[in-house]
């Protein structure tokens, strides 16, 4: 059985160094690293001068008997983003592949790049979602900058609240998402048709 562990000691912050912590006799390795989460919608007007909020921005501070009953008890907590590695079953000191995943669309700040003797990201599994309220040319900018991605895999871009399609023409975007601008932006940066993605529901990828 997989045991669950609290990572709160290990995660990587402004000015702490993080720790890896390992599965699959070492040869997967992941470190937490702190993120955030941006903003759900924007009150009106809703151009730039709307004042963008967060649902639930909170976190649990005790345990829980019960699932909450309302959706002010469903609270964000501290959202995380990883460094997963994939390692050398014959050495596990050597990376064979490296991925950094965020669960929630954030512009990771510099001290986001944990170094190593990799010098790049091979994926980057990064989430459109809301990307227009933290600005999606800066999003993209620092991503480069900090991860330094060779492969992006644009996630979350869908709106889980909508009926569950695979036909590009019935999907979905969160709100304040624009997948398309993101995409146009991402070619702008210089981030070529061959390094990323922007999969449907269900799509099966292999790297």
């Amino acid at each position: 059985p997989v045991a669950l562990q609290v990572l709160e000691h290990e995660v990587r912050r402004d000015g702490r160094s993080g720790a890896f912590k390992s599965t699959h006799r070492g040869q997967i390795q992941f470190m937490a690293i702190k993120s955030g989460h941006a903003p759900n919608f924007r009150l009106p007007p809703l151009d730039n001068w709307g004042l963008p909020l967060k649902i639930s921005p909170w976190s649990v501070e005790e345990p829980v008997a019960d699932l909450p009953r309302r959706t002010r008890g469903w609270r964000m907590g501290d959202p995380l983003a990883y460094i997963i590695d994939f390692r050398d079953p014959a050495d596990t000191s050597r990376v064979d592949f490296r991925i950094y995943y965020q669960d929630a669309g954030h512009i990771p700040e510099a001290w986001h790049w944990v170094e190593s003797a990799v010098d790049s990201v091979d994926l980057a599994i990064v989430t459109v979602a809301s990307s227009n309220l933290i600005g999606q040319r800066e999003f993209i900018r620092k991503v480069r900058a900090h991860i330094k991605p060779r492969h992006w895999l644009l996630g979350h871009w869908e709106d889980f609240f909508k009926v569950y399609s695979q036909d590009p023409e019935s999907i979905c975007s969160v709100p304040f998402t624009n997948p398309e601008g993101f995409v146009k932006k991402l070619l702008e940066e210089g981030v070529g048709e061959e390094r990323w993605v922007l999969p449907t529901p269900g799509t099966v990828l292999n790297y």
